[in-house]
């Protein structure tokens, strides 16, 4: 009699991935989102020196996204829980530590729901973004971690402290 198989048997192990979730972030008020396995750690955004983070003695250069994407300065707390938001990325050879003003969600995008980029999208932050993903009817920009990296805004986390 063949043998059945157990509730207490081993089963496979099956390895967890990020492919296809996205970290949902806001600035300014809009939703953006970027790929959950650029994403190195998700910290509070202070303690910037000269413009960079350190996490774990590895410099993260800071890209103020209010700043790159032309919105209005942070007029909220410098520091503390209601502070801003750094989320540290890696890209091809590059890293950096994006300012947010919030986290939102991590979420799973079927690759069938985030799109290109609409010739006629004309928002600034177009040359930044790798699609546009559709979320409960909205459509969130994904921005491109590669594209992102080598931006230095001009306002960096650093002037904003001291201004």
């Amino acid at each position: 009699m063949p043998l059945s198989p157990s509730r207490f048997a081993p089963r496979p192990h099956h390895t967890p991935t990020l492919r296809g979730r996205y970290l949902l972030f806001a600035v300014h008020g809009r939703t953006y989102a970027v790929e959950a396995s650029c994403v190195k750690q998700v910290r509070r955004g202070e303690g910037a020196v000269d413009g960079e983070l350190f996490f774990l003695d590895a410099p993260y250069t800071v890209i103020d996204l209010r700043a790159l994407l032309g919105f209005a300065e942070w007029r909220g707390a410098a520091e503390g829980p209601h502070g801003r938001v750094a989320v540290l990325v890696a890209g091809a050879g590059l890293s950096g530590a994006l300012l947010v003003d919030a986290i939102v969600n991590l979420i799973l995008l079927p690759f069938d729901v985030i799109r290109s980029v609409p010739p006629d999208f004309s928002a600034p932050e177009r040359r930044w973004l790798s699609g546009l993903g559709r979320v409960e009817g909205r459509e969130i920009p994904v921005l491109d971690v590669d594209a992102l990296l080598p931006c230095r805004p001009e306002r960096t986390y650093a002037q904003g402290l001291a201004g």
